[in-house]
Parts: structure tokens; C-alpha cells; sequence
């Protein structure tokens, strides 16, 4: 069964296409394996009820697509009998099977680049909602700073809300207010790169001569607008095909051990970061 965890706080960031992308991977090799594929959706008032023993009978194991999911995870999800893995969703403190994007490998590759363009002084634009592997994200920008000896000042991080029609405000109040700004922007992902990319052009200031900005993802947005977006590029097709084939492991050896893969990303250079050195 393949879960699509849906949360009412993340509809203006949910990125549609990736549905089709994970449905279709997920759908090919479960017909391959010879397994029926069933597709469900839950919210947090239903979630729970799903994973109620009594409603997967006919259930050999469980795919959670975890992006909007941030909760703990429940009771339930040791106790509906079942394996699950969670495709995108970081829990490193609980005993679940979990597929997530190698982000410090990502978060690395732009650090470098980062660094390599001569930038010593980083901003991060971050979301107040860490769905997904946002929180994982944000660890491992802090740790890959720390290994270049940069300090990421709390006056240049930006927090912004889920509502896609407040972030712009948001960002053109911070660059607004701000008397000393770093060089180069971290995003948490591409759209809130891309909001603020447009907040800023608004104000006066040019991307990257005065301003530098990377995201992560590599969304089709990151080349709709110039410049185009430096960023990490996620194989979410092959983070699907990854979770898939060790949920079929767990069902065919239920006593294997809880593990959290992860899949690497790829990094794109394109436009959005100036050579200063």
C-alpha cells in the first residue's frame, strides 16, 4: 500500500509533480515483483486509522510518502503488524525504515561552490515549517559551515511561513530592514530561492551581482526565470525505487533490521552565484 501523507499547513509548497514521478516508479516495479499496488491517502485525523490492524488485511506492507508528515510518528506505526518504510521523511530517533536525499552531500557540493566563488559569509532563507528532510537540511548546513570555519550569524537567517503569497513579503521586509547582508543566500529548496529571488529583484537589488542565492531540489522553476538557479539536483525517481525494493525485502524477511538509506544528489551550477575572488 502506498500512503500519501497530505497536510493542510503545506498546500501552497506541495510540488505536484512529484506525485506522478514516485507513483509511476513505485507502480512499475511493485507489477514487476508481481505485487498488487494500492493507493491511499490520509491526513493526521486519519492516518492512525489506516494503520489500524484491522484495515490492512489484505496488506503486505506499507509505503509512506513522509514530506508533510513532521509529527513523531505515532503508536501506530509499531503496532499495525506491518513493515513501512517512509520515502522522505528524516526520524533518525525512531526505529522506522526510512529513504531520504543524502542532504549533506548536497548541502556540501554548494558549500563548496559557495566557497570556491570566493563567499566567506552565508544567509540562509529557511522555512518555519520543517517538513520533509528540511530539519535534516538544516543540520547539515550547520555542520558543513562548521568544517569551513563560517559562523552563520542569527541575523542572517530568515525564517519564512508555508503560504506561498506571504513569503515575498517576508523577504523584501528583511532585505529592506537589513544594513549588512552577506554575499550569498542558502535556501532551504528552490521555491523559497526562487520567491526570494523575485521579492529582491523588486527592490532594486540584482541577482547574483549584488546578491548571490543556491537552492536545492532542482525543480523546473530553478530555469523559468533568469538567472538561472544554482541548486542540488534530487533523483526522487530513484529515492522511489529505493524505497520500494527494501519495503519488498521486509515483507520477504520480516526480521531484518530498521535501516535509513539515503540517495545521493547531484549538483547543477547555473547562474545565481557571483565570483567575488
Amino acid at each position: 500500500m502506498y500512503l500519501y501523507y497530505q497536510s493542510a499547513n503545506y498546500q501552497s509548497l506541495r510540488n505536484n509533480n512529484i506525485l506522478p514521478l514516485t507513483l509511476r516508479q513505485i507502480e512499475q516495479y511493485c507489477q514487476a515483483e508481481g505485487h498488487r499496488f494500492v493507493f491511499r491517502q490520509a491526513s493526521y485525523h486519519t492516518l492512525d486509522s489506516m494503520l489500524d490492524k484491522q484495515n490492512l488485511m489484505d496488506i503486505d506492507g506499507i509505503l509512506m510518502l513522509g514530506t508533510e508528515y513532521y509529527h513523531k510518528p505515532s503508536p501506530a506505526f509499531y503496532s499495525c503488524g506491518k513493515p513501512i518504510v517512509v520515502l522522505d521523511g528524516s526520524y533518525p530517533e525512531d526505529a522506522i525504515s526510512t529513504v531520504n536525499i543524502d542532504n549533506t552531500y548536497g548541502v556540501g557540493q554548494l558549500v563548496e561552490h559557495i566557497w570556491q566563488m570566493g563567499h566567506r559569509r552565508i544567509g540562509y532563507i529557511k522555512s518555519r515549517m520543517p517538513f520533509g528532510c528540511l530539519r535534516d537540511r538544516a543540520n547539515s548546513l550547520y555542520a558543513v559551515l562548521e568544517r569551513y570555519n563560517i559562523v552563520l550569524n542569527r541575523k542572517d537567517i530568515l525564517e519564512v511561513s508555508a503560504e506561498a503569497r506571504l513569503i515575498q513579503d517576508e523577504v523584501a521586509q528583511f532585505f529592506s530592514n537589513a544594513q549588512d547582508l552577506p554575499t550569498v543566500f542558502f535556501a532551504d529548496n528552490d521555491f523559497l530561492a526562487i520567491s526570494s529571488i523575485q521579492a529582491i529583484t523588486r527592490l532594486g537589488f540584482s541577482v547574483p551581482d549584488d546578491i548571490s542565492i543556491v537552492g536545492f531540489d532542482n525543480l523546473d522553476i530553478c530555469t523559468l526565470l533568469k538567472p538561472h538557479l544554482t541548486t542540488s539536483r534530487v533523483d526522487f525517481g530513484a529515492m522511489a525505487r529505493a524505497a520500494v525494493i527494501h519495503l519488498m525485502n521486509l515483507i520477504e524477511e520480516p526480521g531484518l533490521p530498521v535501516t535509513k538509506l539515503t540517495v545521493t544528489t547531484e549538483f547543477v551550477e547555473r547562474d545565481s552565484v557571483k565570483k567575488i575572488m
